[in-house]
């Protein structure tokens, strides 16, 4: 194994760089043949939640999952987070709520494309202390 991936096991990679190529050779192909499994990050962006609730946020893509992670691509697994901003005192109950369906449906969905997802909650920056 080449030293430079010695130590790296795994690597979370973007959907345009699983499809870009390097000296000829597609950034994939050079992970296999080093025997290290990647994952695609499925995210398609930060839309606003409500309009009542600025800075809080959800990831949109969900309707446009299955297109974007294929097995054809040779991806082990795939890392979809939800944003919480929280900007005022808590993080609105309804986003909460949406957000932890949303998880749930993506890793349905991800399992039955044989895929391994990683799910989990992202905090952004806010105006929150580290109490909160």
């Amino acid at each position: 194994m080449e030293g430079r991936f010695k130590y790296v096991s795994s690597v979370i990679l973007s959907k345009e760089t699983m499809k870009s190529r390097s000296s000829g050779t597609k950034s994939t192909e050079v992970l296999c043949k080093s025997w290290i499994v990647f994952g695609v990050n499925i995210d398609a962006g930060f839309h606003p939640f409500w309009k009542l609730a600025p800075g809080e946020g959800k990831i949109a893509g969900m309707d446009s999952y299955l297109e974007r992670v294929k097995h054809k691509l040779s991806c082990r697994f795939c890392r979809g987070c939800n944003v919480f901003e929280i900007q005022s005192r808590c993080v609105v109950e309804s986003l909460i709520h949406f957000n932890a369906a949303t998880q749930a449906r993506y890793a349905a969905l991800s399992q039955l494309n044989w895929l391994v997802p990683i799910v989990g909650p992202e905090v952004w920056e806010g105006t929150h202390g580290p109490d909160m």
